[in-house]
Formats: C-alpha cells, structure tokens, sequence
C-alpha cells in the first residue's frame, strides 16, 4: 500500500506543469488576479465567501458559490489578457 502512494506521489510531482493554464481552486486563482481589470471591474479583494469588483465607482460583490467560470482570453501581441469572470444567474 505504501509503494502505490509512493509512486502516485512521484507521478502527480513529475506531472509538466503548463504555463499560462490555471490551476488549484477558484479561491486561489482569483486571488492570483486580484487588482487586475476584468469584464465585472477590477477585482478588488476575495475573501472566503466572496469577491469584490469595483467598477466606475460602484462595488459589487458576489457570492463564491455562484461563480461559474473564470475565462483567460488571449489578446494581441503587447496587450494584457482579458479576464472573464460569470456567475450563475438567479431570479
């Protein structure tokens, strides 16, 4: 038992990590880009329960567990990377 934990210990440390590609929970990749400008504001704090956007002088703040995606688009040469960010939508 303690050869197969071993080994999948040294396969999932050798594993390549991709450049550019986002990885851990959504928590520490919005933690990652917080103070960058995205589609909702820029984002301004995350916290255990939400994230906070300022945008044109208002702040908005949302829920984490109605975070749906966190989209990294791909923008010409020399210009920064756009972040999506969408929440599910509830009535």
């Amino acid at each position: 038992q303690k050869k197969k934990r071993d080994s999948a210990a040294a396969a999932s440390a050798s594993a390549p990590q991709v450049p550019g590609k986002a990885s851990g929970s959504m928590r520490e990749v919005l933690q990652k880009i917080q103070g960058q400008m995205t589609n909702l504001g820029t984002l301004t704090r995350v916290t255990g329960d939400y994230v906070v956007f300022e945008n044109e002088g208002d702040t908005l703040m949302y829920p984490l567990n109605v975070l749906q995606v966190v989209k990294f688009l791909k923008t010409g040469e020399g210009e920064p990377r756009k972040i999506e960010i969408k929440f599910l939508a509830r009535d």
